[in-house]
């Protein structure tokens, strides 16, 4: 997996939890008082990419149902509480951009998919921040 966040570039190889998990930050010290966010890719950002080179292309998943992985691009719209889902989605995706739409100001989400192309877009959030800015997805500037 090859992911770039805020400008960083990462690389990494082998399984699932040596790629995109950091597990010393869940296995050591107090984890009630530690930023349990940090295990996903190397912490939290405004926008990531992760794109998945081993991904390989199928016109259905195994269970059978009809998938939009098949092409493989993915566009997560959340904040921090959603973080955690895109080594998960990655996974299954030949690319997934993540983008917090609490931190992220240089577009609107409009033409932020105006100028890029995706096959799915999932908007997950934390109940508590569905509300004013967070949530104004296609205010145009």
């Amino acid at each position: 997996m090859t992911w770039r966040r805020d400008g960083k570039t990462f690389s990494r190889r082998g399984k699932f939890a040596d790629s995109l998990v950091d597990s010393r930050i869940v296995t050591r010290g107090d984890l009630y008082h530690r930023v349990s966010y940090d295990a996903y890719m190397n912490g939290r950002g405004v926008v990531a990419t992760v794109i998945n080179e081993g991904f390989k292309s199928r016109e259905k998943s195994p269970g059978g149902i009809r998938s939009s992985a098949a092409s493989g691009r993915i566009l997560l719209v959340g904040d921090s509480y959603s973080w955690c889902m895109v080594p998960f989605l990655a996974m299954n995706y030949r690319q997934v951009t993540a983008v917090d739409m609490r931190d992220f100001t240089e577009m609107s989400l409009w033409e932020y998919l105006k100028n890029n192309t995706f096959d799915c877009v999932v908007i997950a959030h934390n109940p508590a921040s569905l509300e004013g800015r967070n949530f104004s997805f296609f205010s145009r500037k």
